[in-house]
C-alpha cells in the first residue's frame, strides 16, 4: 500500500478480519469478515493489523481524539445519537478532547458539551439512518475554533450492490444499502 500521509484507526471489521474473531457479529457480518478475509493480500493484512485503536491529536489548538466505538470501548460500544446526548460530556473529559469523533454506529450526529464537540460523521459505504446517501462531515480547524459541515451524497447504490454480489457477499449487504439501514 501506499503511504498517503492519512491518520487511520481500526474498526471493529479491520480487527475481526486480520484476528477472525466474529464473536458478537451477527451470521451476514461474520459471512462477510470470512470472505474479505480471504480476499485482502498480506501487505493489506499487515496495514490492517498495525492499525491504532484510537488517536489523539492536536490540530490548530483543537485537541482531537478518535475512535471507532468509544473511549470506553474503542472497537465495539455503539454510541447512537440517543446516547451521544448523555455521553458527550463524560466522554470528552475522559479524553480531554475538544473534539471526539466516533464511528462504529454509521449514524451521523453533532453533540455539543459548552464548547466541545462530540461528533459522528455517519458512513459514506453503508449508511443505517434510513438515508441512503453516503454520509461524512467535513471538520475545519483554524486558531482554535472548529466548524463542521455534515454532507450528504448520492452515489451508485446500484454499482456498488453489484461489486457486492460479484464477490459472493450476502445478498443483504447489498439490498440494505438502497435502504440505508
Amino acid at each position: 500500500m501506499t503511504e498517503k500521509g492519512f491518520k487511520c484507526i481500526a474498526g471493529n471489521h479491520d480487527s475481526a478480519v486480520v484476528t477472525g474473531d466474529v464473536l458478537g457479529f451477527n451470521p451476514y457480518a461474520a459471512e462477510a469478515i470470512s470472505i474479505n478475509k480471504r480476499l485482502i493480500d498480506d501487505e493489506s493484512r499487515t496495514w490492517l493489523r498495525r492499525l491504532p485503536t484510537r488517536l489523539k491529536l492536536t490540530v490548530e489548538g483543537v485537541r482531537v481524539a478518535v475512535f471507532h466505538g468509544s473511549p470506553r470501548d474503542p472497537l465495539n460500544e455503539y454510541v447512537f445519537p440517543m446516547e451521544a446526548r448523555y455521553l458527550a460530556t463524560e466522554f470528552l473529559r475522559l479524553t480531554d478532547a475538544d473534539l471526539l469523533i466516533l464511528g462504529h454506529t454509521h449514524v451521523p450526529y453533532i453533540q455539543r458539551s459548552g464548547p466541545r464537540l462530540m461528533v459522528n460523521p455517519g458512513s459514506v459505504g453503508q449508511p443505517r439512518d434510513s438515508d441512503p446517501k453516503a454520509s461524512y462531515m467535513i471538520i475545519d480547524v483554524e486558531d482554535g475554533d472548529v466548524e463542521i459541515d455534515h454532507r450528504r451524497v448520492e452515489y451508485d447504490i446500484d454499482e456498488v450492490a453489484s461489486r457486492i454480489r460479484r464477490q459472493g457477499l450476502p445478498d443483504v449487504l447489498a439490498v440494505r444499502l438502497y435502504y440505508g439501514r
